[in-house]
């Protein structure tokens, strides 16, 4: 895969997931993952 496809693929995959990119620190990542355990629970 030549950086071109790869650069589109995470492009793509960060569109898709756009809070992903707001972590920056393991306590936000922590954060992150007790809030999508809430939102399964409820839903």
């Amino acid at each position: 895969m030549n950086f071109a496809n790869l650069k589109d693929q995470a492009r793509s995959l960060f569109a898709e997931a756009r809070f992903l990119v707001e972590i920056r620190s393991g306590q936000e990542y922590e954060q992150a993952l007790a809030l999508m355990d809430e939102l399964i629970e409820v839903g």
